[in-house]
């Protein structure tokens, strides 16, 4: 109004404040987008720090890892070569969490196949419950029975899926150690691996 009593014309500076707020309303969207989703994120607690997630799109993984910041825009996650992933919230359509609940430790193995299947079941149950009998696992290997799951049969192979349930975040040290007594175990019985 004053500009106007001075006599200057306050037509072109109001047009270009309405073009210059449309252009910072269209470059905050996505910033806006971030921060929106990640409060709904936060408040759902669909992961936090510590966490090993998987955060993905419709279509693929942004990225895989243990979360080491969550913030109300941007997740910061470690994934196992230790490069650092910056994920935008606003990114992120999905998540898979491995730290809540429970898992499981899953092991693939082919055997010949001649291999006396019931055997091999036998065999990977006993070396479980053994397992679970220990102090190291006892409160990590559920009581469950595992899941032997025959995945394909090849004129030289059986390829074998073993699935046993664990507590949240257990799953890749369990996998390890049985497949590290898997291979002493079945030299001992005779069973063959194959190739």
């Amino acid at each position: 109004m004053i500009l106007s009593t001075l006599g200057v014309d306050v037509a072109p500076l109001i047009a270009s404040a309405g073009v210059v707020g449309i252009a910072v309303a269209f470059g905050a969207q996505s910033l806006v987008k971030d921060v929106i989703t990640g409060g709904f994120m936060l408040i759902e607690d669909q992961y936090g720090v510590g966490d090993r997630v998987e955060l993905g799109t419709g279509g693929g993984i942004l990225a895989g890892g243990v979360v080491e910041e969550v913030g109300l825009r941007v997740t910061l996650i470690r994934d196992d070569d230790g490069r650092r992933w910056y994920v935008r919230n606003g990114e992120v359509l999905r998540v898979a969490n491995a730290t809540q609940g429970w898992s499981y430790a899953v092991v693939d193995l082919k055997v010949a196949h001649t291999s006396d299947l019931a055997a091999v079941r036998t065999t990977l149950s006993e070396l479980t419950t053994r397992m679970r009998g220990e102090d190291l696992y006892a409160a990590i290997i559920s009581q469950l029975e595992p899941e032997c799951l025959v995945q394909e049969v090849t004129a030289d192979a059986l390829s074998l899926t073993w699935r046993v349930r664990v507590g949240a975040d257990h799953d890749r040290t369990v996998a390890s150690e049985l497949r590290r007594r898997i291979v002493g175990e079945f030299a001992e019985r005779g069973i063959d691996l194959a190739a």
